[in-house]
């Protein structure tokens, strides 16, 4: 009897064997897994982004309009399709201001006073056409009028 039971042992051990390494195949596949997403998981968190020193900005250049953050005060500027920008700033901030008092100087300036220049020029001009009409034409001019007219036609 003593060797049927060794003989049905046997079997059992043949058995156990691949099942035991299938079982520690399958918990060491588990556990490198789950170590590895880990380690994904823990370092995209850790990363941080690089951080950059941005230069400091002293100055700001901009187009735009000027306007008070109170009480809307009217102020006139030449209206061109140039577009004007401020030059010089006469003002500081927080400073009152009176009426009437120039502000800024705008870079279209020199073109102005030049364009008011030549106007003032052109109603020079007009003002002395006005006042020789107003004294009355000279008989000359009238006759050489008549004989230009009489060529024409």
């Amino acid at each position: 009897m003593q060797n049927i039971t060794a003989n049905n042992s046997q079997p059992a051990k043949t058995f156990v064997r691949p099942v035991i390494a299938l079982v520690t195949a399958v918990i060491l596949g588990t556990a490198g897994i789950t170590v590895y997403g880990l380690r994904q998981f823990s370092t995209s968190e850790t990363e941080t982004p690089p951080v950059t020193n941005a230069p400091k900005i002293t100055t700001v250049k901009a187009l735009g309009r000027i306007e008070p953050s109170g009480e809307i005060i009217q102020v006139s500027a030449p209206s061109s399709n140039e577009g004007n920008r401020v030059e010089e700033l006469l003002v500081k901030e927080g400073i009152p201001i009176a009426k009437g008092q120039i502000i800024a100087i705008l870079d279209s300036r020199d073109r102005a006073e030049a364009a008011l220049k030549q106007a003032q020029e052109r109603v020079r001009v007009a003002q002395a056409n006005l006042a020789q009409v107003k004294a009355g034409a000279k008989t000359g001019e009238i006759k050489a009028q008549q004989a230009a007219i009489a060529r024409i036609w």
